[in-house]
């Protein structure tokens, strides 16, 4: 009986924190989900025959639910042209996926189109034109740093176990061991130094994503560091190799 009356009184001392959180709860639980990117979604069926570009975009801009938004004058000067005929017939593919089939039929074998897609807006023109537009974004890359310590020095395994040499019951057995870290784990870079592993990264950037693009080959494009982050001033084009073409780059 005395068990139950204390259970009780806990019970009775707990209901006003339960009370508590059942508003945040609540309004946790009635916060909207981040909305979905429309690029990202896939298309069961795209059908197109000889469907001038203005009107493949119209539905585009129905499909996505975004403002689409062509640079009419920069396509017309590379001879791109609103009645330009498209023809394409795909099936379960993202819409971006999409939209890049129909650049490149618009854009022929010597030309490349490009977007940029940010909030609500997507703006389609030639690369060369959005190329000259610089985005900065930051990017965490501490997981592409991660290194797992060795220990060369750690407890060996004896899975026969030294015991049963002695007559014992046999087991396993956890033998010799240093009591510090292992030799090998890795030290923080020196201030003002940059981490081998993050100097190794910019690298493989700068030599695989748009080479010509970047301010040593004489194009505009940086990267500085800051702690495990690249700050990465370049145009729309690198952005999406760097980080798929779906991103917001505006936020």
């Amino acid at each position: 009986m005395r068990t139950t009356l204390a259970v009780l009184l806990v019970l009775a001392a707990a209901a006003p924190s339960f009370a508590q959180l059942e508003p945040r709860n609540a309004a946790a639980a009635a916060r909207p989900a981040p909305a979905a990117n429309p690029l990202d979604r896939r298309i069961p069926a795209v059908s197109f025959d000889e469907v001038p570009l203005d009107q493949v975009l119209d539905w585009l801009q129905s499909e996505s639910g975004l403002n689409v938004v062509a640079r009419w004058e920069v396509l017309g000067d590379m001879g791109v042209s609103r009645d330009k005929a498209i023809t394409l017939h795909v099936r379960n593919l993202r819409l971006s996926q999409v939209i890049w089939l129909i650049m490149n039929q618009a854009a022929g074998p010597d030309l490349k189109l490009a977007y940029r897609a940010c909030d609500n807006l997507l703006i389609l023109s030639t690369e060369d034109n959005l190329g000259r537009e610089m985005l900065v974004r930051i990017y965490d890359v501490a997981d592409l740093l991660l290194r797992v310590p060795s220990f060369p020095r750690g407890p060996h395994v004896d899975p026969q176990g030294q015991q049963a040499s002695a007559g014992g019951g046999g087991g396993t057995v956890l033998t010799g061991g240093a009591s510090e870290g292992g030799e090998n784990t890795p030290q923080p870079p020196a201030p003002g130094q940059v981490d081998p592993d993050m100097q190794t990264l910019i690298e493989l950037i700068l030599s695989t994503v748009q080479p010509d693009s970047w301010e040593r080959n004489g194009g505009l494009g940086t990267i500085a560091v800051w702690r495990n982050r690249l700050v990465v001033r370049a145009n729309i084009r690198v952005h999406q190799e760097l980080a798929g073409p779906l991103v917001d780059l505006e936020k």
